[in-house]
């Protein structure tokens, strides 16, 4: 037995409302609940990497989002990292070290190069400077504790200016944890969208 119902009038006109109504509400709760976790992401890299004093560049703006839709009625929204760079055709995230925790290593030689604050812009000089140390008396390399050396150069007979560190790895241990933002997300989801379909259409 076919059963056929037609609907016409002002039946279909308020079906077609109130699925305008949810559509609309769930766009709106995924960008406000996918806004309030990219914010939330934020304050925590500005706890854990502030940023240095004098600059205007802070990781936490890396931060980013991103609402799309997926199908029919379906809003997603991503909150993501572009704290990095490109490098050999993939992105070097410079937060998951943070996040999962890591050990650098020097891509070649025995020693990674560390500048000593103040003199980060300088980079290139350093490394020419080493390149240079059996030719300029004002150079040195003094070993120090833990295999690590510092390099520094002679600026007058009672100053020494301290250039960097040479280390043989770095130890980052994690100190971002975004896994309660992610638990946290589902439930503001819900709220949110609860209360956006209690809105009046």
């Amino acid at each position: 037995m076919r059963i056929t119902a037609a609907l016409s009038g002002r039946l279909a006109q308020e079906m077609r409302a109130e699925a305008a109504h949810v559509a609309e509400a769930v766009h709106s709760s995924v960008t406000g609940e996918t806004t309030a976790v990219q914010l939330r992401a934020r304050g925590l890299v500005d706890a854990a990497l502030p940023p240095r004093a004098g600059s205007r560049r802070k990781p936490s703006n890396a931060i980013r989002q991103k609402i799309y839709n997926d199908g029919p009625g379906r809003v997603r929204g991503i909150v993501y990292s572009k704290f990095g760079r490109r490098e050999g055709g993939r992105f070097v995230d410079y937060l998951k070290p943070h996040v999962d925790g890591a050990d650098i290593r020097p891509r070649a030689g025995s020693f990674m190069v560390l500048p000593v604050k103040g003199q980060s812009r300088r980079m290139d000089r350093i490394r020419r400077d080493l390149g240079r140390l059996g030719e300029d008396p004002k150079l040195a390399l003094i070993p120090v504790s833990g295999g690590r050396f510092v390099f520094v150069r002679r600026a007058s007979r009672n100053r020494t200016v301290l250039l960097a560190w040479l280390v043989r790895g770095v130890r980052i241990d994690p100190k971002l944890n975004f896994r309660p933002l992610e638990q946290s997300a589902a439930s503001g989801l819900a709220r949110r969208l609860s209360a956006d379909l209690a809105k009046p259409a």
